[in-house]
């Protein structure tokens, strides 16, 4: 079984670094204990993450997402310490992913895919109570 590693933000709460299996087309998530705990990659920081990735540009992926290069840039280092790796290698001609931050992207953009396709589900039963 596939296990993948993401965060959803609602209003109320986080789930920090959630397990989320597949099952059945569907997921079934456990929120992780232990060391971790605490610690969370929300959805807007994989937007960054993704930005960056295709932009190769802190600046221009912070225009993108409507914030400033410098929160973008905290917000990306701060994901990066957390998870103890770099996830960009950054010079003076641009951005480009590390082999984890390509392997961040990847499963960045399957969450957020999935975490639209969910929004559009769930906006179908708004209203009905």
């Amino acid at each position: 079984m596939e296990l993948l590693l993401a965060v959803f933000r609602s209003r109320s709460e986080t789930i920090s670094f959630a397990n989320i299996y597949p099952v059945a087309g569907s997921f079934f998530i456990l929120p992780c204990r232990g060391e971790r705990e605490g610690k969370h990659v929300d959805i807007y920081t994989m937007e960054y993450v993704v930005s960056v990735s295709e932009r190769r540009s802190f600046s221009l992926a912070a225009q993108d997402r409507g914030v400033t290069q410098s929160a973008l840039s905290q917000q990306i280092a701060k994901l990066e310490d957390e998870l103890g790796v770099a996830l960009f290698v950054r010079s003076s001609k641009g951005v480009a992913p590390t082999e984890a931050g390509e392997a961040f992207v990847r499963r960045a953009r399957e969450i957020l895919q999935r975490t639209e396709a969910l929004r559009a589900e769930m906006s179908l039963y708004a209203g009905v109570r």
